[in-house]
């Protein structure tokens, strides 16, 4: 989600060692977290709240150390809206005499890690000249800056702030979690390091889960996801992953045999999982792309069209009748017209671009699949078709097909998706029509 609506664009990041009572936490800064270093983290999420110039002030060794953000060997801080300026304490004078900070400004430890909307929210009030905003943050007016610098200098290293501040905040608990499951925390030990993993895992559940991503799914991807992250997977590879077990399961359910049609309802299963892993790596990443979220969404339609389609080719295979193949091509059918309205109303959302289509094609796709409308819904069969929705939840639909194969079998599968699947496509044509209309 775009945080780019707070009104602070710049940030002070007070990076090195700490004053008198502040002791040199037992971290290594250059250990990643999730994937990233918490120097690194702390600026992609001040950034994807609307940060965009940084001062690092640091020690004249620490870049040598490797600790801070590479723009040559990592794109994401490459970007046109995120500007870095590495500068040493003794430097600091200069900034203040030319004037670049202008308006209100964050003031950063550097091992902290937060929430993106904890800065949204409090970057609206201008109500005070020093607001602490949580353990490690705070909102700071320009005019506080030559004192900041004062006693930077003074102290001769990196303190979070000035010292009648310092004092104050040593009574401040070293993590913040609010009514929103917003979160901000000081990483100090190994301890902070397992709680901020939680923290962060925790942002990659959504208000739109149902029951079955709330109590399987997502506990099983997020699990993935935090072991794949610590070996550098990138979402783009977890997608590609993701495809192949799609593709797997296609040829595995059109072989036509038991034992196949079981791994396939396996595989499909997996795929759906990992489906879940690319979302949640890019977002905790801060890798979200334009190209992903196509790949992501074609590669899910053209694996679901296949799926069914090989079903009914090994039904056929196995026993010869025709029905097999006449079933199939009703699934194909609704299909079709299920993607065709999705499409019709992403692309009347995006106008003309990828990134607003396929997020709109999630959009209504989800809509489609969640909780219904039924009092504006016309005719008895909509009516019908809106109350099996829920059926249609990826993470709900893959598990009953796994489930189906093994207690029921494929035959039975066939003959429940060429009814469900018309009526899934005659409510979205419902749904598609009165949203353009």
């Amino acid at each position: 989600m775009s945080l780019k609506a707070l009104s602070i664009d710049q940030a002070v990041v007070l990076i090195g060692k700490r004053d008198a009572g502040f002791p040199d936490p037992p971290w290594n800064p250059c250990k990643k977290i999730l994937g990233l270093t918490v120097l690194e983290r702390l600026i992609l999420s001040a950034n994807q709240a609307g940060v965009r110039d940084f001062l690092l002030v640091e020690p004249g060794e620490f870049h040598k150390e490797g600790h801070l953000p590479s723009p040559e060997k990592d794109k994401r801080f490459r970007k046109e809206d995120l500007h870095l300026e590495q500068v040493s304490l003794s430097d600091l004078p200069d900034f203040v005499h030319q004037g670049k900070v202008k308006n209100r400004f964050w003031l950063f430890d550097s091992d902290v890690v937060f929430d993106p909307a904890i800065l949204t929210d409090a970057g609206q009030d201008d109500s005070s000249p020093l607001r602490s905003i949580g353990p490690g943050i705070q909102m700071c007016h320009r005019e506080m800056f030559p004192g900041l610098v004062e006693s930077l200098l003074k102290h001769g290293s990196a303190t979070p702030g000035p010292h009648r501040q310092v004092e104050s905040r040593g009574a401040l608990p070293t993590a913040v979690l609010d009514d929103k499951s917003r979160f901000c925390l000081k990483v100090a030990s190994r301890e902070d390091a397992k709680r901020a993993v939680r923290y962060i895992l925790s942002t990659g559940r959504t208000h739109e889960d149902g029951f079955m991503a709330r109590v399987f799914i997502r506990p099983v991807s997020l699990m993935i996801t935090k072991h794949l992250l610590k070996l550098n997977i990138t979402p783009n590879t977890m997608t590609i992953f993701s495809i192949a077990f799609g593709w797997l399961s296609v040829w595995l359910i059109g072989r036509g045999d038991s034992r196949s049609a079981i791994l396939a309802g396996g595989a499909f299963q997996f795929a759906s999982i990992l489906d879940h892993c690319d979302g949640a790596n890019a977002r905790m990443t801060f890798r979200v792309s334009k190209l992903g979220s196509a790949v992501d969404v074609l590669g899910d339609a053209l694996v679901n069209f296949c799926f069914f389609l090989s079903l009914s080719l090994g039904l056929y295979r196995v026993d010869g009748q025709t029905i097999w193949f006449i079933l199939g091509l009703v699934v194909f059918l609704s299909l079709v017209l299920y993607y065709f309205n999705i499409i019709r109303v992403a692309r009347s959302a995006g106008g003309g671009s990828i990134s607003v289509t396929s997020a709109s094609f999630y959009s209504f796709t989800r809509e489609t699949e969640g909780k219904s409308d039924r009092q504006n819904v016309r005719g008895k069969l909509e009516r019908l078709a809106s109350r099996v929705t829920f059926i249609f939840r990826r993470e709900f639909f893959v598990t009953a097909i796994l489930l189906i194969i093994i207690f029921v079998g494929t035959k039975a599968l066939m003959v429940m998706v060429s009814i469900l699947f018309p009526l899934q496509a005659i409510y979205t044509f419902d749904r598609a029509r009165k949203r353009l209309s």
